[in-house]
């Protein structure tokens, strides 16, 4: 693959190549109906290896990292840090898939999953959460509602007050 900032790249429906073993991990296409404002469908800007960039990254469609980012990526797609890729920062997008390196918190909102060397120092924020084996996660996991619901309940036990004080 070239090592530029940025490309547009037609995912032939294998995934995307993890570079020193060329194995694939699975960068799924979201499904037609939970696309928002994709530019081009089936399209991934790719952040290659070698590259690192410093600062916030927004983007639509689908973004695969093989190099190094330092700072904030939120994305209207998918997501897909590949085993050479690494983010530190705030990671948000619909799908979230780490071979790599994340330090920072990961927000999915359909699911978050962590492949076999995934290393990731980080709270992370899902309703589905998949964490393979020979994947590290160090850091919270909220599943959405249900851990909502409970830290809703929690504040309001700590808001009542305490009856036979005098």
């Amino acid at each position: 693959m070239s090592p530029s900032l940025f490309k547009q790249d037609s995912p032939d429906g294998q995934g995307a190549v993890r570079p020193e073993s060329r194995e694939r991990i699975p960068v799924e296409p979201i499904e037609k109906s939970r696309r928002r404002r994709r530019e081009e469908p089936g399209s991934i800007s790719v952040l290659g290896v070698g590259i690192e960039v410093t600062g916030e990254i927004k983007a639509r469609g689908d973004v695969q990292i093989e190099g190094r980012l330092k700072g904030d990526l939120t994305v209207e797609g998918q997501v897909a840090i590949q085993t050479d890729g690494s983010v530190e920062g705030d990671v948000r997008a619909d799908r979230v898939i780490v071979a790599g390196r994340v330090d920072g918190s990961i927000e999915a909102q359909e699911s978050a999953r962590f492949v076999d060397g995934a290393r990731v120092d980080a709270d992370v924020t899902s309703p589905r959460v998949q964490l393979e084996d020979g994947a590290t996660l160090n850091g919270r996991v909220d599943m959405g509602d249900r851990s909502k619901k409970r830290a809703k309940e929690d504040r309001e036990e700590k808001q009542e007050p305490t009856q036979g004080a005098a």
